[in-house]
């Protein structure tokens, strides 16, 4: 979808407080997103910070400022159990933001990164 398309979800996304439904899985591998995408995807992850418990980002040049833009949108997430990063051209600062995460994120099961 790429950052376009990222933009246009977020944009045209169901507001929690007007549907009901909440967000429990997210499945964005493979969108060509970078972290301008994760900015726009980021706003639908925290309407549904209490609910997501899966947050699959796999093969997207995310780069370490989009992994400042995950972490800063789920740290106080209170049901993540999986959070998939495999092939997100991470280096040593993406790495410090996913310790963080570790920290405070207690919920957190399974966390896929290469």
């Amino acid at each position: 979808i790429g950052n376009k398309g990222a933009e246009l979800l977020a944009k045209n996304s169901p507001n929690k407080n007007t549907t009901g439904q909440l967000l429990e899985e997210l499945d964005l591998s493979l969108n060509d997103l970078t972290s301008e995408g994760m900015e726009h995807v980021m706003k639908i992850v925290r309407t549904s910070d209490a609910t997501l418990s899966v947050l699959d980002v796999n093969y997207n040049p995310i780069r370490d400022n989009g992994m400042a833009v995950i972490s800063e949108s789920i740290k106080h997430n209170t049901s993540l159990t999986e959070l998939r990063v495999e092939n997100c051209n991470l280096a040593a600062k993406g790495a410090v933001y996913i310790s963080q995460l570790l920290n405070v994120i207690h919920t957190l099961q399974v966390l896929r990164m290469r």
